[in-house]
């Protein structure tokens, strides 16, 4: 029986290292900008589903906030 690709369990994901100070501060300054950029809200859809909305189209993407 031959195998084809990568070797070993396809659904398990390497840990990614931990953040130093330094790191934690700048993905904190950059969550922070896109929350005062995007301003995500929850709003209910007509079936009572809630739903994020954001002030500037794209922000629903991760972009935005620079």
């Amino acid at each position: 029986m031959a195998q084809w690709g990568f070797p070993g369990d396809p659904h398990v994901r390497p840990v990614p290292e931990t953040l130093g100070a330094a790191d934690k501060a700048q993905a904190a300054t950059r969550e922070r900008r896109w929350l005062i950029h995007c301003h995500p809200v929850i709003a209910r859809d007509a079936y009572g589903v809630a739903r994020y909305q954001y002030a500037v189209p794209g922000c629903e993407y991760g972009i935005g906030g620079e």
